[in-house]
């Protein structure tokens, strides 16, 4: 993933790291993921929703944490970029776990 100034410069940039990619590592772009968008349009990437201002966790990510956190892995889930509601949400998830295992 490349942020640059323009389409111009965008493409100019990904020729060369195409160029580099196939010489020294041997590997190639898949046609399908090479693209050229603009930053303020938002991309998927790995589960975020990046834009030029930030990456937040996508929706379904959002929905597979808040249904498999529990007291071993909280932490890692505290850690995710989510939205407020659902960040307080996963405490309350957890809260109501160690009650269960209390009564």
């Amino acid at each position: 993933m490349l942020f640059c100034q323009n389409r111009h410069l965008a493409r100019q940039i990904r020729d060369k790291a195409t160029i580099f990619l196939a010489k020294e590592l041997k590997l190639t772009i898949n046609p399908k993921n090479d693209v050229i968008i603009r930053a303020s349009d938002g991309l998927h990437w790995l589960g975020h929703i990046v834009t030029e201002a930030s990456a937040e966790v996508d929706k379904n990510t959002t929905k597979r944490a808040l249904d498999r956190v529990n007291t071993t892995n909280m932490a890692s889930y505290k850690s995710l970029k989510l939205s407020k509601w659902p960040k307080r949400q996963l405490d309350w998830q957890v809260l109501d776990e160690i009650k269960d295992i209390l009564t």
